[in-house]
């Protein structure tokens, strides 16, 4: 069996779950994820766990907020004039929004307060400060 090192190009399957068990991204069989080990392209902590599995074995690993989606920031926590935001609709707590920076970027936001003159909106990515755990099949070596 063949077991994965540094250079080695393989093929994973990735599911990624809350602590609470509540899974949150999963890649499927026919479309697994593909990557030389040691080249980069994943987070450090599923490669460094990838090296010395075997095809077929399974591994969970349990990744911090600093390793995953990053620390949640309450700076990019902001109250918005609700005339500055055109909506669709009324606004409701947990809504989410796409909004465009002045570079042209879109961004997804949460409305976490709808006042009557601001609109609190969260710009932190939703995982962030969230510990994720990413359970590993390793499908294939080359």
């Amino acid at each position: 069996m063949a077991v994965a090192k540094e250079s080695s190009k393989v093929k994973i399957l990735l599911e990624g779950k809350l602590e609470d068990g509540t899974v949150f991204g999963k890649t499927e069989k026919d479309k697994p994820v593909e990557f030389i080990v040691g080249e980069g392209r994943m987070l450090p902590k599923i490669e460094n766990a990838v090296k010395g599995m075997k095809t077929g074995e399974k591994k969970s690993i349990k990744l911090e907020p600093e390793d995953a989606f990053g620390p949640r920031r309450e700076d990019l926590v902001m109250d918005i004039p609700r005339h500055a935001i055109t909506l669709d609709k009324e606004p409701k707590v947990g809504a989410t929004l796409l909004v465009k920076s002045p570079e042209g970027r879109t961004f997804s936001a949460t409305i976490v307060r709808v006042g009557k003159e601001t609109l609190r909106i969260d710009f932190n990515y939703p995982l962030a400060g969230k510990n994720v755990i990413i359970n590993i099949e390793l499908l294939s070596v080359e």
